[in-house]
């Protein structure tokens, strides 16, 4: 029995780590200019606030491409939620956003802006 449970913890520790791997494997290709599939276990409701979390650390790069994903995939967590304060916190993401240096960014989380639902601005966001 006692292996059993540590083959469980192995695995879980295993798939956790694969998962943060992943987000960091995907920007890397960005930043080399190569295309990678998302993983959509990124997306899903039990990783939705470590993913975004994990794209805080895109938002700053010099490389455009890595910004735009990281906004664009903060805007696709905080619209598939079902949690308000995560919809919230990338709606504040998405409008500090709006001061990003390269126009196409701030154009792409213009658009995103658009689909999110009112209630979602909350007192932090200047938008109203």
């Amino acid at each position: 029995m006692k292996k059993y449970i540590h083959l469980v913890l192995l695995l879980f520790s295993l798939s956790n780590l694969t998962y943060g791997q992943s987000i960091s494997k995907y920007f890397s290709a960005l930043k080399k200019g190569e295309s990678i599939s998302l993983n959509k276990e990124w997306f899903a409701e039990k990783n939705q606030k470590s993913t975004f979390k994990k794209l805080r650390i895109y938002l700053d790069s010099d490389v455009r491409e890595q910004r735009y994903s990281a906004y664009s995939l903060s805007s696709k967590v905080g619209l598939i939620s079902e949690k308000s304060s995560l919809r919230s916190d990338a709606v504040q993401r998405l409008v500090n956003g709006l001061e990003d240096d390269d126009k196409g960014v701030r154009k792409m989380i213009y658009s995103k802006l658009k689909k999110v639902d009112r209630t979602d601005f909350n007192y932090r966001s200047p938008a109203g």
